[in-house]
């Protein structure tokens, strides 16, 4: 109001209202189509994580079974040699394993012991009833298995061929495995000049009263342990072995291969070679 004259201002905004309401709707349709294909982008991406994550996990474990599948083809071949071929070899593998399978100690450590006792012994300990008492000394005395075949296979060498074994009954004695009153009977026996199965038998009924030494321990927590991861390197070796066979041939190209790009890669230095004598 102004010296007396009142003004009164109408506007109609019903042609601005209309386009902002369809704007504010336009707007909502947006947003709920945004949050739902966000949300299915989110989706796809983190399944293609679980997918790339799946994939590596897959891919580590195929290269730890091939790795295990090899390892044990190389315990194989080294018994070849010794036992003469390769199917008496994979049958060593495969009784070593098993015997892997049910006592507290791993592959690798019973194969090189059955190796030692094979050489030591000429077999008559590194199997069946001989391997079983040494892994039971093993376990009665809390000594490494590769050591104890070890000495264990020196006394039988020595016993055997009446050779001194001053150093293998000292050993032995040491850990508990055998008592001073056999080690004095077993020196008066070479003294005597005694050898072979005889003498060795002394030996062997002392070392019997570790009998079941290894199924004391298969069933300690440890012991049940050491035979989950057997089972599993078990399962491995005979996923990865298959794999390993095919990817053979593979590794044959590639050594042909690079062999032969030696060969050119004198021929190009010495290419070089000249052309640099030349300038």
């Amino acid at each position: 109001m102004s010296n007396g004259v009142e003004y009164n201002l109408r506007l109609n905004n019903s042609g601005f209202n209309g386009p902002l309401t369809e704007a504010r709707s336009s707007l909502g349709g947006f947003k709920t189509f945004s949050v739902g294909s966000m949300a299915v982008v989110g989706a796809a991406v983190a399944g293609a994580a679980l997918a790339v994550k799946g994939l590596h996990a897959a891919w580590t474990e195929a290269k730890a079974a091939v790795g295990e599948a090899a390892d044990r083809e190389t315990m194989q071949t080294a018994f070849i040699p010794l036992l003469g071929s390769a199917k008496a070899a994979k049958d060593r593998m495969m009784e070593l394993a098993d015997f892997a399978a049910h006592t507290p100690f791993q592959l690798p450590e019973i194969a090189a012991a059955s190796r030692t006792l094979e050489t030591l012994t000429d077999g008559a300990l590194s199997t069946g009833q001989g391997l079983t008492m040494v892994g039971d000394v093993a376990s009665g005395t809390n000594t490494p298995f590769e050591e104890l075949a070890v000495t264990i296979g020196r006394l039988y060498s020595g016993l055997d061929s009446g050779r001194p074994v001053g150093e293998a009954m000292q050993r032995l004695q040491e850990v508990g495995a055998i008592t001073p009153e056999v080690r004095t009977k077993l020196e008066k026996l070479q003294a005597e000049g005694k050898k072979g199965s005889e003498v060795w038998r002394v030996a062997a009924e002392d070392l019997a009263r570790f009998s079941g030494g290894m199924e004391l321990q298969s069933q300690t927590w440890n012991g049940k342990l050491s035979t989950l991861g057997d089972a599993w390197s078990e399962v491995r070796a005979q996923f990865g072995e298959p794999i390993m066979d095919a990817l053979k041939p593979l590794l044959d190209d590639g050594i042909s291969t690079i062999e032969n790009m030696a060969v050119k890669a004198r021929e190009i230095g010495e290419t070089i070679a000249y052309a640099m004598r030349f300038m």
